[in-house]
């Protein structure tokens, strides 16, 4: 809350809003001396989900055409009148 005395037109508290602004001023700068800013570590972080995610489908597909008895995948596979895939 600001103050004004009756004799003065500006406020009581200039020093604390210098004090404020210094510490948000330094406070812009620590941000700005990271490493590595947040949003380069987000855009990071959805690259690798969606690796993640591609490698998961990647894997899903192989399991589905893959050899029950060898676990390799079937190139050229054939389904025997008895609906048992080869």
């Amino acid at each position: 809350m600001m103050l004004l005395s009756p004799n003065k037109a500006r406020p009581e508290n200039v020093n604390e809003d210098e004090d404020n602004k210094a510490s948000f001023l330094s406070d812009i700068q620590e941000i700005y001396s990271l490493p590595k800013p947040i949003k380069v570590a987000r855009a990071k972080s959805n690259k690798e989900i969606k690796k993640f995610q591609l490698k998961s489908i990647k894997e899903q597909l192989q399991r589905g055409f893959s050899c029950m008895i060898c676990k390799e995948v079937m190139v050229s596979p054939v389904t025997t009148p008895c609906a048992h895939n080869l």
